[in-house]
């Protein structure tokens, strides 16, 4: 988890956390160095239970970068992406490691989620019903088909994803391309989280003007060709 300014909505995300983690588990929070009482939330949490790590940004490097940290402390075999104002419906892993365990050419599951409009529930769903998301290399590079706060996926993906390439648009982005390098991703059509909108998203509800699009879209493509080299350096291979 990243967290920057997060105070309002994160207790009830950190809860909702809490219930799905085994003793075995860890949750990563990387603060951006919030100005509001996010890190003394962190900090009362943290105190009574051993499984919260908590990383302090020295200075604000924004939310791919603190992602990124995150994830080179995150020690076990499978990972999940989590914001900080969601929240996370019963059986979210439980659900995901199932796939994984059984699936062994899938590097990363995706959930489906229902919007909350601030506390209220809307009735839709992220990914539109019975609209599955073309989930392949090539239509991930056009459009990012991959929203982080819903992706888990091995830890053999940072192998590839580690370090981030400075430039990438966003690091949803860029782990899908990566787990759709190593092997598959599984969509699992169910809504297993409430994923809030409100007006402090780090992620824009709006849509962006074509030639910033088209702008992100070119330097992305050119941070792809150096994890396409990356990945030939390294030897991985594609399970099938």
């Amino acid at each position: 988890m990243a967290t920057f300014n997060g105070e309002l909505f994160l207790s009830e995300q950190i809860d909702s956390i809490l219930s799905e983690l085994t003793e075995f588990d860890q949750l990563v929070v990387v603060d951006d160095c919030s100005k509001d009482r996010t890190l003394d939330i962190l900090s009362s949490y943290a105190s009574r239970d051993t499984r919260i790590v908590i990383i302090k940004n020295e200075y604000n490097l924004g939310v791919v970068k603190t992602f990124e940290i995150s994830l080179c402390n995150a020690s076990n075999e499978i990972i999940f992406l989590a914001d900080q104002d969601d929240i996370w419906v019963s059986g979210r892993i439980d659900s995901c490691l199932s796939i994984l365990a059984s699936k062994p050419e899938v590097a990363a599951v995706l959930v489906n989620a229902e919007i909350l409009a601030f506390d209220e529930k809307t009735g839709r769903s992220f990914y539109c019903s019975n609209a599955v998301p073309s989930l392949t290399l090539s239509s991930q590079l056009l459009k990012n088909k991959v929203i982080g706060c819903c992706l888990c996926f091995r830890k053999s993906v940072l192998e590839l994803a580690l370090p981030f390439v400075p430039g990438i648009s966003m690091h949803d982005w860029w782990l899908g391309c990566s787990s759709l390098l190593v092997g598959k991703i599984y969509f699992l059509d169910e809504n297993k989280i409430y994923y809030r909108r409100h007006s402090n998203n780090a992620s824009p509800a709006k849509r962006r003007d074509l030639a910033v699009v088209i702008k992100s879209r070119v330097k992305d493509l050119s941070c792809f060709l150096r994890l396409l080299l990356r990945l030939l350096s390294k030897g991985l291979k594609r399970v099938k």
